[in-house]
C-alpha cells in the first residue's frame, strides 16, 4: 500500500494537471495518532531540544518560495492544517509540499524532473554524510549516543498503530537525510522515499542509498 494519499486530477478543459499532496506525515497531523498510542498529550518536552530549530523553520521558508517562483503552487491549507492541530510551539515540515495544491501544464512536472541536476545535490549529501559518520563514530568512541527525534519513539510492534507510528518516524528520518535531493526536482518532493527497516540499519541504509544514485543517475539527468 502506498504510503502518501496524494490526488491528482487531469483535467481536459484547462489541460492542466491538479495535484494535492498528502499533508498527513506531518507532526501537526500525527500528534492525535502519537497521543492515542503513547496515552498522553504531546508537548514542547516531547520532542528533542534544538538550538536550530529557528533556522530549520527559515529554511522551510526559503525552500516553499523557491518552489512557488518556479510552479503555481497554494500553501493555504498546509498552513490552516497546521494551525488547527497545532498543540504547541510550530516545527518545521518533514515535507515542504506537505497539504499543497499544485496546477500544472500538461508535461510541466515530468519536464522538471527529467532535467533537474540531482547529481549536484547527490555529491553534496555524500560530503554531508561523511561528515556525519565522522562526528558519529567520534561521538560513538567517547560514548555518546544520538537522541532520538521524539522521546516516545515506539521500540517494538503490537499493533496497527503502532506500525503507523514507526512509519512515520522512518520517514520523518530519511526526508531529513535526503531533503536536498528530493527538493532537487518538484515530482521528487512530491513523493520522497521512506525506508522501512530495521532502526539500527537505516542510517547505513539511506546513506548506502544515497552512494548508489551516484552512480545510476537516470538517463537525462544532467
Amino acid at each position: 500500500m502506498a504510503y502518501f494519499n496524494n490526488y491528482a486530477l487531469f483535467s481536459k478543459d484547462d489541460k492542466q494537471i491538479h495535484i494535492t499532496v498528502d499533508y498527513g506525515k506531518e507532526y501537526f497531523s500525527m500528534n492525535p495518532l502519537i497521543e492515542g498510542y503513547t496515552g498522553k498529550k504531546p508537548d514542547d518536552e516531547s520532542y528533542t531540544v534544538d538550538a536550530d530549530l529557528p533556522e530549520y523553520i527559515e529554511e522551510n521558508k526559503k525552500q516553499k518560495e523557491a518552489f512557488a517562483s518556479k510552479f503555481q503552487i497554494d500553501f493555504e491549507e498546509a498552513e490552516y492544517g497546521e494551525n488547527q492541530y497545532l498543540w504547541g510551539k510550530k516545527l518545521p515540515f518533514n515535507n515542504v509540499l506537505s497539504g499543497a495544491k499544485i496546477d500544472l501544464k500538461y508535461g510541466e512536472g515530468i519536464l522538471d524532473f527529467i532535467y533537474a541536476d540531482f547529481k549536484s545535490a547527490i555529491k553534496e549529501q555524500l560530503k554531508t554524510i561523511e561528515l556525519e559518520n565522522l562526528l558519529r563514530e567520534s561521538a560513538e568512541q567517547e560514548g555518546i549516543k544520538k537522541a532520538p527525534i521524539h522521546k516516545d519513539e515506539p521500540e517494538k510492534i503490537y499493533s496497527r498503530l503502532q506500525v503507523r507510528i514507526e512509519e512515520y518516524y522512518q520517514y520523518a528520518e530519511t526526508i531529513s537525510n535526503i531533503e536536498d535531493i528530493a527538493y532537487t526536482s518538484l515530482y521528487s518532493a512530491i513523493c520522497p522515499p521512506i525506508f522501512k527497516i530495521q532502526k539500527r540499519k537505516r542510517q547505513k541504509e539511506t546513506n548506502d542509498m544515497v552512494r548508489q544514485l551516484s552512480f545510476k543517475a537516470p538517463t537525462g539527468i544532467s
